[in-house]
């Protein structure tokens, strides 16, 4: 066996470098993109005014009451997991996390709806709305919501037995949310057509990276793609895109016709070639909106991963303000109806905790005392013995008697 080479020093101390580098790197670059999103929210903050009506379901205790029941769903799938892995047998059942999760991620997609559309209807005045603070409560709820959601599909599988339950309450409130991001992208298309919408990080003048995966988290990323996927179809009826289709065939037969007169070749054969060409240049150009199908498969699954990999940093964030996944509703959650759906929910919680160790304790001591009643291999024939003997003790007594 040959001796291993030994690590030089430099090489060592170049890697350790090289490190501290790529660490003291991420942690200034991670420093300036919270700066920045600090101040965008402090912005966003200032715009909310007293007539701003935003609703109490947006507080930050409806809002921490909401996140910690999404905590407990993800949580009950560990759960059901961990007996799985125990060979424990399981009963289809229905996650009352999730119903209720779900009924407040559908209410407000309703109401982001409701927002959208009356924004909508406002025209060139939509960005002066006061509804607009209050529509951005509703757009980040549903985000978060559907990467929830998105997270929970994906999952289920995992549940066993009811995963079909699952699937059913998780699809119901994700056809929600996509109707709610449909809104919302076309309220974020009219109010950026006065001024850009400061509200709405895909609607202003910054310019996203190439390899950027923020938008696809934000609401408006389903809205948008069913959009572009719908808009393709309509090139079929528009008199340039035919225009267009028969000049691209136009040209390439007449390049062809050339070429092909150029190197003497039959006028048939020439001919033949020429339209074979133009034909299938034509026909590639009519099917652009079929042939967009693939990229948007792609598209759909590229936002299912990135969604998948990034929930748990979302879920995260999401407990901090200003963090640019909190609403800014300006209500402070010492007031009393935030209090109290915080507190609610918290006492839920703990009781269903401690059912849940005491569920568990009780069954592991069932079990312990029927261990001794469980009949063995030894006890069958200690048993028969012992009638075998009574039987001869009272056959005595009787002889005496």
């Amino acid at each position: 066996m040959a001796p291993r080479r030994p690590v030089s020093r430099s090489s060592t101390s170049c890697g350790c470098c090289l490190i501290l580098i790529l660490i003291v790197s991420s942690v200034f670059a991670a420093i300036g993109q919270v700066k920045a999103t600090l101040a965008l929210e402090i912005e966003l903050v200032s715009k909310i005014s007293n007539n701003t009506a935003i609703s109490g379901f947006y507080g930050p205790g409806s809002w921490y009451a909401w996140l910690l029941t999404l905590g407990m769903l993800h949580g009950h799938t560990l759960t059901l997991v961990a007996e799985q892995a125990r060979g424990r047998e399981q009963e289809a059942e229905w996650d009352y996390d999730l119903i209720g999760a779900s009924a407040y991620l559908v209410a407000v997609s309703i109401d982001l709806m409701n927002k959208a559309r009356q924004v909508s209807s406002l025209g060139d005045e939509a960005g002066n709305s006061l509804l607009v603070p209050a529509m951005l409560c509703a757009e980040r709820a549903v985000a978060v919501g559907m990467g929830s959601t998105v997270f929970t599909l994906a999952t289920a599988h995992l549940r066993g037995p009811s995963k079909n339950r699952t699937t059913l309450v998780a699809a119901i409130a994700l056809f929600f949310t996509f109707m709610a991001s449909g809104f919302s992208t076309v309220a974020h298309e009219i109010m950026h057509k006065t001024a850009p919408v400061i509200w709405c990080r895909l609607h202003n003048d910054t310019i996203l990276s190439k390899y950027d995966l923020r938008p696809m988290l934000f609401v408006d990323f389903p809205g948008m793609a069913i959009y572009a996927i719908s808009y393709l179809p309509r090139l079929w009826a528009t008199w340039e895109y035919w225009m267009s289709t028969v000049a691209a065939a136009s040209i390439v037969f007449v390049c062809f016709l050339a070429y092909n007169s150029l190197k003497r070749v039959a006028a048939r054969k020439t001919l033949a070639r020429a339209a074979t060409a133009g034909a299938t240049v034509g026909l590639l150009v009519c099917l652009v909106p079929i042939l967009a199908a693939p990229m948007a498969a792609m598209g759909a699954v590229k936002w299912v991963l990135t969604w998948l990999i990034f929930w748990w940093p979302v879920y995260i964030l999401a407990w901090f303000p200003k963090m640019s996944i909190f609403p800014l509703s300006g209500i402070s959650l010492l007031e009393m109806d935030q209090i109290a759906a915080f507190l609610g929910v918290i006492v839920v919680t703990l009781i269903r905790m401690v059912k849940g160790g005491w569920f568990l304790t009780r069954t592991k001591g069932s079990e312990d005392e029927l261990v001794p009643l469980l009949p063995t291999s030894g006890g069958g024939q200690e048993s028969t013995s012992g009638d075998e003997e009574l039987e001869v003790d009272i056959t005595d007594l009787d002889a005496q008697v």
